[in-house]
């Protein structure tokens, strides 16, 4: 604790514990909760989020995909009737195309992702055409 003290005096950040959680592997399930109360904060277990990303979850279930999906729909959603032509092909090279590549670092993404993220690319793509006409 006195480390990351240490850490907020010299960066002038502060260290949320009660929001923070922690957990070590291959140790003591008694060290861990010890250490867990000493630092005040949450004991983690997996699988748990990181930017929107689970992390210790099987990458070949539709569940771990779902709110990867959900969230690139939510992205696509609301801007096809705001959007000129040119902020969709914009939003369709720098989100759509970004997004994937995002998460394809963490993962490697299941066929039925991948035909997911393409058709909503694409369905997003076609209400430009129905716009120009």
């Amino acid at each position: 604790k006195c480390m990351l003290r240490c850490f907020e005096l010299i960066f002038g950040l502060k260290v949320n514990f009660f929001k923070s959680r922690y957990d070590v592997i291959r140790m003591d399930e008694s060290v861990i909760e010890r250490y867990a109360s000493l630092l005040n904060c949450k004991l983690m277990s997996l699988p748990f989020s990181y930017s929107g990303i689970l992390i210790g979850a099987k990458s070949r279930k539709k569940k771990t995909w779902r709110p990867i999906i959900n969230k690139f729909k939510k992205k696509v959603l609301a801007k096809n009737k705001i959007l000129s032509v040119a902020g969709i092909i914009c939003l369709i090279n720098l989100v759509l195309t970004t997004l994937p590549l995002y998460f394809l670092s963490f993962y490697k993404m299941p066929k039925f992702v991948v035909i997911k993220v393409v058709s909503i690319q694409r369905n997003f793509s076609m209400g430009i055409k129905e716009r120009k006409s």
